[in-house]
């Protein structure tokens, strides 16, 4: 079961994936917590030997994907993270909670997140087959979705003609949005749902990163909120962190 596991995380964090993880952050990428920033500090990596970006994977970013985070004297930071609480717009008003993770963990969650893109994407095709899924990844992306429509269509009757009240038919547009889903989602449905899948519906994905996801969701982390010179630190212990690139998948 151990050389079974160890094969299957070399799949996970090939040399390959952890290269396309490093170079997708940018010079702008946020500091972690720790202060290291992702862009500086891990594009060294590209350029070491093939034997060192071995024992780079092999002692950091493995013992990170089995569950084994860093010890107890950093497990409740590296469970945490650096707290950024952005503006929403002015229409929805309130502030979105991000929560910039240690630049290991974004890395393991990314490589996770491309190695079960086709499963997760087969199953939820499958489970909801009239379901169809637009303006992944953007900003206000249902909203813009909606206009686009709006304009499409063109002008819309906003009430029946006098002279044929029975000729109205007019198409409507509706929006939802879960308010708060990522910090308000309950941590213990989501390990419910993640040990009732390890059997059915999704079992590739859930078996494959739980051990991962318990490290970090499993208890409350330590949120680091800099003000100035000031920095204030409080627990955290519901929600994914809109920072984790797992979080959506999750």
């Amino acid at each position: 079961q151990v050389e079974e596991h160890t094969t299957f995380l070399d799949k996970v964090l090939s040399e390959r994936n952890i290269a396309k993880a490093i170079r997708r952050f940018t010079a702008s990428a946020a500091p972690d917590q720790f202060g290291w920033r992702p862009f500086q500090h891990l594009r060294s990596v590209l350029r070491l030997k093939e034997s060192h970006r071995k024992k780079f994977i092999d002692h950091i970013l493995k013992p990170i994907a089995l569950g084994y985070n860093s010890g107890a004297f950093l497990e409740d930071y590296t469970r945490g993270g650096r707290f950024i609480p952005a503006a929403k717009s002015v229409e929805k008003g309130g502030i979105r909670p991000i929560v910039i993770g240690d630049i290991e963990r974004r890395i393991v969650s990314s490589a996770f997140c491309k190695f079960y893109r086709n499963p997760l994407e087969l199953h939820f095709t499958a489970s909801h087959p009239t379901v169809l899924q637009f303006c992944v990844g953007l900003e206000e992306g249902a909203l813009k979705f909606c206009k686009t429509i709006q304009c499409l269509l063109g002008p819309q009757l906003e009430e029946p003609s006098p002279e044929d009240p029975n000729s109205w038919d007019p198409i409507v547009l509706i929006t939802v949005d879960g308010k708060n889903a990522f910090n308000e989602i309950s941590r213990q449905k989501l390990f419910e749902v993640l040990l009732s899948n390890s059997d059915r519906r999704c079992p590739e994905f859930s078996q494959g990163i739980l051990p991962y996801v318990s490290q970090y969701y499993g208890q409350a982390g330590k949120l680091f909120l800099k003000q100035g010179v000031d920095c204030k630190a409080f627990w955290g212990s519901s929600g994914v962190s809109q920072g984790d690139p797992l979080a959506m998948a999750l």
